[in-house]
């Protein structure tokens, strides 16, 4: 019985872990000078354009700024979770493009 619980409390501090993980990146994001002057949402729509609009294109978060803001984006583009790895899309996308776009 002992045994049974240590298994069970060491599954559960495993368990618990796994949702962070996929937040943490796996390869560091060059870091941006912060938002140059001028820059608005239309910078951010032409890249999504081309890197998101292929599956995302009923999404609200490429609709605003409001709504990107609102979104998981910037999170999964740090994570790297998006483009999703092996697509065009993820090998196409700029360490530049993509710090851009987290950054705004």
């Amino acid at each position: 019985m002992r045994l049974l619980m240590r298994n069970v409390l060491i599954g559960f501090m495993f368990w618990g872990c796994g949702s962070q993980r996929e937040l943490e990146p796996k390869t560091p994001i060059p870091e941006s000078p912060g938002q140059p002057s001028g820059k608005d949402f239309a910078q951010v729509t032409a890249i999504t354009n081309q890197y998101c609009l292929r599956c995302h294109s009923t999404s609200p978060f490429l609709k605003s700024e409001a709504a990107w803001d609102a979104s998981e984006a910037k999170a999964r583009l740090t994570a790297r979770s998006m483009p999703p790895g092996g697509t065009n899309e993820a090998k196409n996308l700029s360490d530049k493009d993509r710090s851009f776009l987290i950054s705004f």
